[in-house]
């Protein structure tokens, strides 16, 4: 999951990255 969010430039994923990262069990469920 992370290469895909890293190759898309988009301000939004590029948050939801570094929110994944220290939490990556918690985005788990919360991801569409």
């Amino acid at each position: 999951m992370g290469p895909f969010i890293v190759t898309t430039p988009s301000p939004t994923l590029a948050t939801y990255q570094l929110q994944m990262a220290p939490a990556p069990t918690q985005q788990m469920p919360t991801t569409p």
